[in-house]
């Protein structure tokens, strides 16, 4: 992993990865120097989750759960991030602050509904395309999810949560676009 400075152009390796795998990047708090990456195993699933801090050696730590590494995402302040488990036989959100994942929630589904997509709307909300079907990605319903724990429900028969808007009022889906409010 690489830090380009725009103003001089100039470049420094911040992080090597020696097994043989690639960095998908996560998020950067600029602000405290820390940037995150997964690694990237076969099938693009994210075996590992690094935080690089300025002047220090990244620290890695195995995820221990199925996800795809495009489903690890950073909150739009740097504070969070989430994952959406890969496997169909489970129901499960993570989240986790930036630079401890050690300290990751899991927020679950209902019985026979599958969170497929997550997307953060802001840092303390996440927009979740949950489906009752295990083998489509299409959302039978969008849902506001609160880190604190809370949920409702904003769209039914919703389709593909392809992204939120941002100035994060609504969700776009192949449906329509979906008032968040």
């Amino acid at each position: 992993a690489r830090q380009l400075d725009l103003a001089s152009g100039s470049v420094r390796e911040i992080a090597r990865n020696e097994r043989g795998r690639t960095f998908q990047p996560v998020g950067w708090d600029r602000g405290r120097g820390i940037a995150t990456a997964v690694e990237t195993g076969p099938g693009g699933y994210a075996t590992a989750y690094v935080v690089i801090r300025d002047g220090a050696p990244p620290v890695r730590t195995a995820l221990g759960v199925q996800v795809i590494s495009m489903d690890v995402r950073a909150a739009p302040d740097a504070s969070r991030v989430l994952a959406v488990s890969a496997r169909f036989d489970v129901r499960t959100v993570y989240v986790w602050p930036l630079a401890e994942p050690e300290r990751r929630t899991t927020f679950e589904g209902g019985p026979g509904q599958r969170p497929v997509i997550a997307r953060w709307r802001d840092a303390r909300e996440f927009i979740v395309a949950v489906s009752e079907n295990a083998a489509t990605r299409n959302a039978d319903r969008l849902e506001v999810w609160a880190v604190d724990g809370s949920r409702r429900v904003v769209a039914r028969a919703a389709g593909f949560l392809a992204a939120v808007r941002p100035d994060c009022t609504a969700a776009i889906t192949t449906v329509g676009i979906v008032d968040l409010a």
